[in-house]
């Protein structure tokens, strides 16, 4: 999901800086706005890319997953960090229980829009790693669903995030033996799956054909 680091004065008057996970900039700013925060102020330079948080991850993810758990830490609201780390445990590394835990945790706290299809698709990953392949697909189905709709005509910022659900949808879709659904969505998120490497997907879905 996408950060963006936004200083300016707390509700108590307090200057702070604090990064926000949103579809949009000014999505942060609206949810800062709402806790009390004046004259706001964004870090362009310090905007988080989430294709390149996948990138790098790929080149080191044990220090990836260190990133997550700090983020987590440091968070003044850890909802969203916490499910970026429950994310990573599932989708870089095999860790259903430990994410399952920590979802849990994130979804005791008010979540948006934006983050809700993320918890599903979370979720649907858990479940694809324990072979529950008929929750998993409901799940990112229902993620996927989320996605599109919160993408309306900007669409490009949560294109990354459609498209790794739909390749996990080709998993569980070919593990059910619908081979038409799973060859459609394999089609759509091969070359972005290949892209962020997410070797260990595309494996999945080639020895379910």
């Amino acid at each position: 999901m996408p950060t963006y680091l936004w200083s300016g004065k707390t509700g108590s008057g307090e200057e702070k800086a604090e990064r926000v996970a949103a579809a949009t900039a000014q999505e942060a700013r609206e949810i800062l706005e709402k806790r009390g925060w004046k004259d706001l102020r964004l870090h362009t330079d310090e905007i988080g890319d989430f294709v390149k948080q996948q990138v790098e991850a790929v080149s080191d993810p044990d220090k990836a997953l260190q990133c997550h758990r700090q983020a987590v830490a440091e968070a003044t609201d850890k909802a969203t960090p916490s499910i970026d780390l429950a994310a990573c445990l599932v989708q870089r590394f095999n860790y259903p229980a430990e994410a399952r835990e920590i979802l849990a945790v994130a979804e005791k706290s008010p979540l948006t829009e934006t983050a809700l299809p993320h918890v599903s698709a979370v979720r649907g990953v858990i479940a694809l790693r324990q072979n529950d392949f008929t929750t998993a697909n409901r799940l990112l189905l229902e993620a996927l669903a989320g996605f599109e709709k919160n993408a309306g005509r900007r669409r490009y910022i949560f294109e990354p995030s459609i498209l790794l659900t739909q390749g996990y949808l080709a998993v569980a879709n070919a593990a059910l033996g619908n081979k038409q659904a799973a060859r459609e969505y394999f089609a759509k998120s091969e070359k972005y799956l290949a892209v962020i490497r997410m070797d260990e997907v595309i494996a999945m879905y080639k020895s379910h054909g």
